[in-house]
């Protein structure tokens, strides 16, 4: 995982706790601690935490139905995780166009279209938080 691949609000894996970036100015820090970073599998499990409507291998935005991801695509010699897509109400057909493997890229993903970005994910084993590049040096 790369710094410039992260924004405010991402959800990592930090030292094998789920957290979230917390501060712009973590870019101060990155360097000491992006070692230890890795990027959280997005499941459907968290999509259906996060009210995303499944039907089938298709996965519905809470808000609206204009987009949609599905599931373990296999298109060519290409193999994705989810496929995002949208539909075009000119066509009325679907455009697939963004594969998205990691929840930071459907965050990313959602920020430029300009819906609902918030991601809830839960670790049984340890409460949420938020990184602050200060207190984990």
């Amino acid at each position: 995982m790369q710094a410039n691949e992260l924004m405010i609000d991402d959800w990592v894996n930090y030292k094998g706790i789920y957290n979230q970036i917390a501060k712009s100015d973590f870019d101060i820090y990155r360097e000491k601690w992006i070692k230890d970073l890795t990027p959280i599998h997005l499941t459907t499990e968290i999509l259906e935490k996060n009210g995303w409507r499944k039907d089938g291998n298709l996965f519905l935005h809470p808000d609206t139905s204009d987009l949609a991801l599905l599931k373990n695509v296999n298109h060519g010699e290409h193999e994705y995780n989810f496929l995002m897509g949208c539909f075009f109400k000119e066509d009325k057909d679907f455009r697939w166009f963004l594969d998205i493997t990691f929840v930071h890229e459907l965050q990313h993903a959602l920020r430029l279209c300009g819906l609902k970005n918030e991601i809830k994910i839960e670790d049984n084993r340890f409460p949420y938080k938020k990184i602050d590049p200060i207190n984990i040096l």
